[in-house]
């Protein structure tokens, strides 16, 4: 019951202004939970119903997969991957790279994905 509650909150919070392409799809090597484009500009939101820890590096590897697919599939037009724990969707954190084996979050996440 709490994560489709979880779930019921992101449709109404955490969604972006976009047009939903996919869910479940295979990019490259992972399989993206939701597949939104804007415009033109494509984004990967991986949704977690857990603890969503940026440091464990099962997630560090497959968002890095996931970042590879999308740039691979959608070149330029490929924003990044929105982590978004379904328990705290305010704490949702654009990743754009991986770097050092560490997730690296955008500058700013751009207007359109914002949480209302």
């Amino acid at each position: 019951m709490m994560v489709a509650s979880a779930a019921g909150t992101y449709l109404r919070m955490a969604r972006p202004d976009a047009t939903l392409i996919g869910v479940e799809r295979r990019v490259g090597a992972g399989v993206a939970d939701l597949v939104w484009d804007h415009d033109g500009s494509i984004v990967i939101d991986e949704l977690k119903s857990g603890v969503c820890d940026v440091t464990d590096p099962p997630l560090i590897a497959q968002v890095g997969r996931l970042l590879a697919g999308g740039q691979g599939e959608w070149g330029d037009r490929f924003v990044g991957v929105r982590l978004v724990p379904l328990s705290r969707i305010g704490t949702s954190t654009l990743i754009t790279a991986v770097a050092g084996g560490q997730l690296v979050p955008a500058a700013v996440m751009p207007a359109w994905m914002a949480v209302k």
